[in-house]
């Protein structure tokens, strides 16, 4: 089996490689650095979503496209509809062309509207219908989803998406969706202590995108990806201060005073000084996760301790725990 991975080098692209190549798939890396690092037993196809003359041909042959690439540092909207929205259409096209058995498309929550308690968001539940409102990463993983919903209709293409949470774990620290450092440990948060987080370790994300590779009909083309644990704002930095990381002194901040928050911020997420954007980053929303168990046969499984001690951390307490 031949997978063509987008954003080989990326976040949780490394990690799927990782994992693809433990299981003795042959991976195909589209990766827009031609000295880009790679393990040696990977295909490298230099390709610039951005730009996708030659899709077609660098997925000629292969069994099933993951596409894991994606634009989410860059303040420009043009930057994210050039490789989140153009660049998700241009690979769904190649697939379809080069006749891929299946495609897994990593996209995101923040999809969906606001919502404060109620049911858990279902992945059959409509996507935000005010992505304009939203910041430029949110807009342009909706307009993308609109994309797969396209060719999956319109040309009958195998399409699984996985909306991830809020990724973390290994390299990458979180604090919070919108905040600022103050100096002497402080910590602006827009929103209150009681926000929920709907985190999931990096290493379940790869799990679940291998998984999404092997169902056969599969009942539910749409699946929720978030962890055990969904904790308040509060808990979770209690939590990571726990395990080694840095002690925060969160200051929160109501929403509309959130706003001149956003408008000097420099992070991603925060660049929208729209209300509905900074309403949307503060809510209490749960994730259902039915139809994943039932498509994947799985759940994610590292819950929010584990995944913040890290694989090194978890390695030395079982060797201790054998000793």
């Amino acid at each position: 089996m031949t997978v063509v991975v987008t954003g080989a080098t990326g976040y949780v692209g490394r990690v799927f490689v990782e994992r693809l190549l433990a299981n003795g798939t042959a991976v195909r890396a589209l990766v827009r650095d031609p000295n880009a690092a790679l393990p040696e037993q990977v295909e490298r196809i230099v390709a610039d979503l951005a730009e996708p003359e030659g899709l077609a041909q660098a997925l000629d042959g292969a069994d099933a496209v993951v596409h894991c690439a994606a634009e989410q540092r860059s303040p420009s909207r043009e930057r994210h509809r050039l490789v989140n929205v153009a660049g998700t259409a241009a690979v769904l096209a190649a697939a379809r062309d080069a006749g891929v058995r299946r495609v897994v498309h990593l996209s995101s929550i923040a999809v969906y509207p606001r919502r404060d308690g109620g049911a858990p968001l279902a992945p059959d539940e409509a996507m935000d219908p005010f992505p304009e409102l939203r910041d430029v990463y949110a807009w342009s993983k909706i307009m993308a989803e609109r994309w797969v919903a396209l060719h999956r209709r319109a040309e009958g293409l195998d399409v699984i998406t996985l909306r991830l949470g809020i990724v973390y774990g290994r390299d990458r620290d979180f604090v919070a969706r919108v905040w600022r450092r103050l100096p002497g440990g402080r910590a602006v948060i827009a929103g209150s202590a009681r926000m929920l987080l709907p985190l999931v370790h990096v290493d379940d994300a790869a799990e679940a995108a291998a998984r999404a590779l092997e169902v056969r009909h599969p009942p539910s083309a749409v699946l929720n990806v978030v962890g055990p644990e969904t904790p308040t704002q509060a808990s979770y930095l209690s939590r990571r201060a726990g395990h080694g990381r840095e002690k925060l002194a969160a200051i929160y901040v109501p929403l509309g005073s959130a706003r001149l928050l956003a408008r000097r911020a420099t992070a991603r997420a925060v660049r929208s000084s729209r209300a509905y954007a900074l309403a949307w980053s503060a809510q209490e929303a749960r994730h259902d996760l039915r139809a994943t168990e039932r498509t994947l046969g799985w759940l994610p499984r590292i819950g929010l301790d584990d995944g913040l001690r890290g694989p090194a951390t978890r390695a030395r307490d079982a060797i201790a725990a054998v000793g």
